[in-house]
C-alpha cells in the first residue's frame, strides 16, 4: 500500500513500493497534470460530469488547468498510472480524466481539481467508481491515511502528515514526494 495526503493545495505521497509484505523499490506516486481544457470532467456511470471549470479560456501559458493525482495500492496500479502519466494519456481530447486499465481492484486514486474558487477532491476505486470527498480542506488515502488525517487534524501540512504516517504505518516510507498547485 502507500499513503497519499492532501491539504491546502499540496499533495504528498510516500515512495515505498511493495509486493505483498516485501519492499521491492521506490517510485513516485503523486503527479500534477496541467492542461489547457477550460473544463475537466469525470465519467461516472457512463455519463460525463464537469467537475472543474474556468470562465476564462485557458490559452495563455499562465492559465493552465491543474489536477493533483495520487495513487495508492498494488504495484500494477502504480505502474499503470506512471505509464499513463508519462504517455500523456490521463486526459482525453474532450477534457475527461481517463483512469488507467488495471487488472486488480486493490487500489485507489485521489484526484484534486483546481477550479477558479476552490479545490475539489475526488476518489476513484475500481468497485465504486468516482466519489466526491465531502471534506474539502484535507484528506488522505491508503494504508497510513488514518495517521495522516490525525496529524492534519492537529495542524500538520500534507508533507509533515505523511512523514508522521510513515512512523506508524509499515507500508508507508522511503521518503516523500510533493506536488503543488501553481508550481510549473
Amino acid at each position: 500500500m502507500t499513503t497519499i495526503a492532501y491539504k491546502d493545495g499540496v499533495m504528498a505521497g510516500d515512495r515505498q513500493l511493495q509486493s505483498g509484505d516485501t519492499r521491492v523499490g521506490e517510485t513516485t506516486k503523486v503527479f500534477k497534470l496541467s492542461t489547457y481544457h477550460s473544463t475537466l470532467s469525470l465519467k461516472i456511470s457512463g455519463r460525463v460530469y464537469p467537475v472543474s471549470s474556468w470562465k476564462k479560456p485557458l490559452r495563455d501559458k499562465d492559465w493552465k488547468h491543474q489536477v493533483l493525482l495520487g495513487v495508492s495500492g498494488s504495484c500494477s496500479a502504480i505502474t499503470a498510472m506512471i505509464l499513463a502519466y508519462n504517455a500523456g494519456a490521463l486526459v482525453n481530447d474532450d477534457g475527461v480524466l481517463q483512469v488507467p486499465d488495471v487488472p486488480t481492484k486493490d487500489w485507489c486514486l485521489l484526484a484534486v481539481f483546481q477550479s477558479a474558487d476552490a479545490a475539489a477532491p475526488w476518489t476513484y476505486r475500481p468497485d465504486d467508481g468516482w466519489s466526491r470527498v465531502e471534506v474539502d480542506t484535507y484528506t488522505a488515502i491508503g494504508s497510513g491515511s488514518v495517521f495522516a488525517v490525525a496529524a492534519m487534524d492537529f495542524g500538520a501540512d500534507a508533507e509533515s502528515a505523511l512523514k508522521y504516517a510513515a512512523t506508524r504505518d509499515l507500508q508507508t516510507g522511503c521518503g516523500v514526494d510533493v506536488v503543488r498547485f501553481g508550481d510549473n
